[in-house]
């Protein structure tokens, strides 16, 4: 009995001291020791060893070494690779706490294997390199792209820091969707499919002077949340796109020049949320809009972009596609909320039936030394609509029209835009407040509706000349005060007119009772049906200098409620009479 239980003593302790051994043989080996998990993307599995080295309970436990490999699961170390340290890195890596690496280090990554920060816990990646002293995520294997999976960086990694890193012949080289990521004097080389993916959810706080060789299908990928973060000095082949997905940007920055070409494939809404959002596009920007891309200001929230190119460096909006009219008609639009302006800006290829490549929808617009070209209808603007400003701006080879306006945005018009041979058509609507409509050179002015003058006074320019559709006519004084100032002279007169230059092909000009001091000097009336100019209900005009030219009733007429003073009235090219004065007043 007695050595039985000698015996049985004897076998426990055997068994405890092999379990011991056991333990301490996995955690020598100076790799991480949690079981592999899912790729691409997926979480790690299993519940890992207990040792020192991959769970380090509380504050991050510092581990500086040069292991033989990194596999499976670091949870709760602040490891270290050294300078001029170089391992392998074997399957999908995760780091739940923080990774440095110094200048000079080398991972080479096994086949389909894969480095994953802040899967589960708040990490960060840290790489200490330098453009003289890289540290190199290189192929374990083949030198060729695609042969190992990259560097995947998941929201809880936010404010990593990545200076210095040459990855090489990675599936993807680097996708984040951690905040604030940092980025500089970085190589991407070799890389199958993308060279760097921001996902929607991460931003950059930084990301300059870095180099793309050979990326692949697409250089870089981001949302518009992560604009804001490009900085100088990146290189792309001279191929390479930056493509920007469709999404929100909430905050106010600027959207400096990334070093490639900008890739619009989405809708980008510029919706301010704590407050107002402004975004600054710099000069030399080049932006390539697909059949699926927009930009949208101001749709939900206070926005404002400005675009703010230079003479020699023009900010560009044009075809990611075929180079032709309306190859993207969804357009750059300012709503209620929003306010765009764009200097020095060329747009083109954009627009659809009756909307702009660039559109006012109950926004703000303002456009100066800008080219307008190539699109269905260069830029729109609703009654809703403010046009701010819109001079020194060249109009060419827009297909329907260069613009498409309402009354009260021609005043708005500077005298130094340009146009080659275009249309600019006026829809119906009120003048409201004084404006002058200033010629636009090369520019056929069509009216398609009747224009009210009521609240201000509306003045043509000797020389000007607007041609009506079939509906439209000029009404002054209708429903509240109004004033018609025409000041043409005797060789630059005013000339008002029908678009298919037939008579009865539009309706005439007509001054109402609150019709107030308007002057009517050397104003020639082309087609018009019902006579030239008819006053009523007391109205006040003076007139000096009129030419009604095949129109279908007398070139001026008025009751005698109205005042009307006259002078070198005539009726021409088939038009009944002059002046046909009131009977029995």
């Amino acid at each position: 009995m007695r050595n039985s239980l000698v015996l049985l003593l004897a076998l426990v302790a055997t068994g405890a001291c092999k379990k011991k051994s056991t333990e301490n043989k996995g955690s020598a080996s100076g790799a991480s020791g949690a079981s592999a998990g899912t790729a691409g993307g997926g979480s790690p599995t299993g519940d890992g060893t207990k040792s020192a080295t991959t769970e380090a309970g509380g504050p991050l436990q510092q581990v500086n070494e040069c292991p033989p490999a990194l596999k499976d699961t670091d949870k709760g170390l602040r490891r270290t690779i050294p300078a001029g340290c170089t391992t392998t890195v074997q399957g999908d890596y995760y780091v739940e706490g923080e990774l440095i690496i110094e200048a000079g280090a080398t991972l080479k990554f096994a086949a389909d294997s894969a480095l994953y920060v802040g899967y589960t816990d708040a990490s960060k990646l840290i790489v200490n390199g330098s453009k003289d002293k890289p540290v190199t995520f290189a192929s374990g294997g083949d030198q060729a792209p695609g042969t190992w999976k990259g560097v995947h960086l998941y929201s809880r990694a936010a404010r990593s820091q990545v200076t210095g890193l040459v990855i090489e012949y990675a599936l993807i080289g680097l996708e984040s969707e951690a905040p604030e990521l940092s980025v500089k004097d970085s190589l991407i080389r070799g890389t199958r499919d993308v060279g760097i993916k921001i996902s929607d959810e991460g931003t950059l706080a930084a990301f300059a002077g870095n180099t793309f060789d050979k990326p692949g299908a697409l250089a870089m990928t981001v949302p518009p949340a992560a604009m804001v973060g490009f900085g100088a000095g990146n290189v792309f082949p001279a191929d390479a796109l930056v493509e920007l997905r469709a999404g929100n940007v909430s905050t106010s920055g600027t959207w400096s020049h990334p070093g490639a070409p900008i890739k619009v494939t989405g809708e980008v809404y510029i919706d301010g949320k704590a407050g107002k959002a402004t975004i600054e596009v710099a000069a030399g920007n080049q932006f390539r809009i697909d059949t699926s891309g927009a930009i949208y200001v101001g749709y939900t929230g206070d926005a404002e972009l400005k675009v703010a190119g230079t003479k020699d460096a023009p900010v560009t909006f044009v075809a990611a596609g075929d180079p032709e009219p309306g190859a993207w008609e969804r357009g750059i639009i300012s709503y209620a909320r929003g306010t765009l302006t764009l200097d020095h800006a060329v747009i083109s290829h954009g627009g659809a039936d009756g909307r702009g490549a660039v559109r006012a929808e109950g926004g703000k617009l303002s456009i100066t030394s800008s080219t307008i070209k190539d699109n269905v209808v260069g830029i729109s603007v609703d009654d809703q609509g403010d046009l701010r400003g819109f001079d020194q701006n060249q109009l060419a080879g827009n297909r329907d029209h260069a613009l498409v306006v309402f009354p009260r945005h021609l005043g708005a018009l500077g005298a130094a835009n340009t146009y080659d041979a275009q249309k600019l058509l006026v829809h119906g609507g009120r003048v409201d407040k004084a404006a002058t409509w200033a010629i636009q050179p090369g520019a056929t002015v069509i009216i398609d509706g009747e224009l009210y003058v009521e609240g201000g006074a509306l003045t043509l320019p000797a020389g000007s000349t607007y041609a009506f559709t079939d509906n439209a006519g000029v009404y002054v004084g209708y429903s509240g005060d109004g004033t018609l100032v025409v000041q043409g002279t005797a060789d630059k007169p005013v000339t008002l007119e029908s678009t298919r230059h037939e008579t009865g092909g539009w309706k005439g000009v007509e001054l109402y009772g609150r019709t107030v001091a308007s002057s009517l000097q050397h104003l020639v009336v082309k087609d018009a049906a019902g006579g030239g100019v008819r006053v009523s209900g007391g109205g006040v005009v003076k007139i000096e200098g009129l030419t009604c030219s095949a129109c279908e009733k007398a070139a001026l007429t008025w009751d005698c409620q109205s005042k009307v003073t006259q002078s070198a009235v005539k009726g021409d090219a088939g038009t009944p009479k002059g002046a046909l004065a009131p009977e029995g007043c």
